[in-house]
C-alpha cells in the first residue's frame, strides 16, 4: 500500500482549496450563496405561516375550479327536443276500454281503462313502425307527445276502441349516443334516451366491474396514478376527478364524449447533489415538500447543505419565476415543508454543502497522485 507524505497530503489539499477559490471544482449544481444572489428569480423565504397560507389558497383554488366545472356541466337540462329518427327503439302500450284478449278490462267495468301491450318496435329507415291493425305509421321527426297522439288517432279511427291513448317508452336511440373511451378497456357506446343519462350512470355502465380501471398500472405505483374524467361537449371540455364524477348528479347532453384518463396529477423534478435520488417523481395527489423529499429517499446527510432547500415555481408567461427558500437547519423549515403544497411542474433543488466539492477534488487529486508515487 502506498503512503503519502505529510507534505504531499498538504499540497493536495492546498491545491484543492486553490481550485475552490477559482470556482473550478466539480459540483452537482449551484451553491446556496450563488442561488440566493441570483437576480433572475424572486426569492421568498418560507415560514410555516406562509406555507399554511399557500396550502389554504391552493385548496380554495381547487374547490373553486371544481365548482365551476360542475356548474358548466349541470347548467343545462337536456331532456327536451327529442324527435324520433330511424333506429330508435320503443315500447308501446294503448290504454282504452276494450274487450280485446290480453287486456285487463273486465266484464261490466266499462268505465275502467286498461293497457293493451303492443310490444317493442324499431323505427325503420323510412321512419315507420308497423302497428297491429293500423299498419305502417310514420313517426319520423315527431316529438314523443306528437307520436303518442298520432298513434292514438290511428287506433281511434278504427272505431273499435273507446277513447284510446298511446303510451310510448323510448328504450334506446342511436342519435346522440354517448361515447365512453380511454382507460376503460374497450370503448363503450351508450344509447341516448329522452329520460336523459347521468355521468355517473354512463361511467358505471362503461366501467363494468372496474377491473380495467383499477388493475394494471404499467409498472407504476398506484399512489402515483390519478384517474380523471373529461366530458367533451361540442367545443368545450371539463375535467373532474373520478370520485367527483361518480358522486355528483351531472346530466349529460346528447352526443357527449367521455374520456377516462389515468396519469399523474402532479409531476415534480428533484435535482441537486444534496438529495439521494434525482429525477421526476409522480403523484396522484398534491404532495407537500416533505412528501416529495421523502419519495426522493431524503437528503444525503454527507452532501446536503443544511441551510436551504429550494422550490422553483414556473409562473405565467412573462412573469419572473419564484424561488421558495426553506431553512432546513431550523425547525421552522421542517414545519413549513410539511405544510407547503407542490404544484405540477415545480422543481425541488437541494444544494451540496460547500465542503463537498473540496472533498471530491481531494479524492480526485489523490487518485491522480497514485501513479506519481508508484513511479518513484
Amino acid at each position: 500500500m502506498k503512503h503519502f507524505s505529510r507534505a504531499t497530503r498538504l499540497g493536495l489539499v492546498s491545491t484543492a482549496l486553490a481550485l475552490s477559490a477559482c470556482g473550478t471544482l466539480p459540483s452537482a449544481g449551484p451553491s446556496v450563496s450563488s442561488v440566493k444572489s441570483s437576480h433572475d428569480v424572486d426569492i421568498v423565504n418560507v415560514t410555516p405561516v406562509l406555507a399554511q397560507q399557500r396550502a389554504a389558497t391552493e385548496a380554495v383554488r381547487h374547490q373553486t375550479a371544481l365548482q365551476q366545472s360542475l356548474a358548466s356541466l349541470s347548467g343545462e337540462k337536456h331532456h327536451g327536443g327529442f324527435t324520433f329518427a330511424p333506429g330508435d327503439a320503443l315500447h308501446l302500450q294503448v290504454w282504452t276500454i276494450s274487450p280485446w284478449p290480453g287486456s285487463d278490462s273486465q266484464q261490466g267495468a266499462s268505465n275502467v281503462p286498461s293497457p293493451i301491450d303492443l310490444g317493442d318496435y324499431t323505427v325503420s329507415d323510412t321512419g315507420m313502425i308497423d302497428l297491429p291493425y293500423v299498419g305502417p305509421t310514420s313517426i319520423r321527426g315527431l316529438t314523443l307527445d306528437a307520436a303518442q297522439t298520432t298513434i292514438a288517432h290511428r287506433y281511434a279511427a278504427l272505431g273499435i276502441l273507446q277513447s284510446p291513448s298511446a303510451k310510448i317508452s323510448v328504450t334506446s336511440s342511436p342519435q346522440g349516443s354517448i361515447l365512453v373511451t380511454g382507460a376503460i378497456g374497450a370503448p363503450k357506446i351508450l344509447p341516448w334516451t329522452p329520460a336523459g343519462l347521468s355521468l355517473a350512470s354512463a361511467l358505471t355502465q362503461a366501467l363494468g366491474n372496474g377491473a380495467d380501471l383499477i388493475g394494471s398500472t404499467n409498472g407504476q405505483s398506484g399512489d402515483s396514478i390519478a384517474t380523471q374524467v373529461t366530458v367533451l361537449r361540442k367545443d368545450e371540455s371539463v375535467t373532474l376527478p373520478l370520485d367527483e364524477a361518480l358522486a355528483q348528479q351531472i346530466a349529460l347532453a346528447p352526443s357527449d364524449r367521455i374520456l377516462v384518463k389515468r396519469a399523474p396529477l402532479v409531476r415534480v423534478t428533484v435535482v441537486g447533489g444534496g438529495v439521494h435520488k434525482n429525477g421526476e417523481l409522480d403523484f396522484a395527489h398534491v404532495p407537500t415538500l416533505a412528501e416529495v423529499l421523502a419519495s426522493a429517499s431524503g437528503l444525503d446527510a454527507n452532501a446536503a447543505d443544511d441551510h436551504a432547500v429550494f422550490v422553483l415555481e414556473e409562473t405565467s408567461q412573462g412573469q419572473r419565476p419564484v424561488l421558495y427558500n426553506f431553512a432546513w437547519n431550523k425547525l421552522e423549515g421542517l414545519v413549513a415543508s410539511h405544510r407547503f403544497p407542490i404544484k405540477d411542474g415545480d422543481m425541488v433543488y437541494v444544494a451540496e454543502a460547500p465542503i463537498v466539492p473540496v472533498e471530491r477534488a481531494v479524492s480526485i487529486l489523490f487518485q491522480l497522485a497514485v501513479p506519481v508515487q508508484a513511479a518513484r
